[in-house]
């Protein structure tokens, strides 16, 4: 299951002294629902909460 969410990408920008986080549209569906099965969404990858939890 790893390995396959390993294949998300997030792109972040820099703009204003904020960063901005986007996901591509070509996520699999497959890592969709890996992410739903655990109870979780995309929107993990790009949220304010995610990026308290990595610093």
């Amino acid at each position: 299951m790893l390995k396959e969410l390993r294949g998300i990408k997030v792109i972040y920008i820099q703009q204003n002294g904020e960063t901005l986080r986007f996901l591509p549209d070509n996520i699999r569906e497959q890592c969709k629902r890996i992410l739903e099965l655990a109870g979780y969404d995309l929107s993990i990858y790009v949220s304010k909460q995610a990026e308290k939890v990595m610093v």
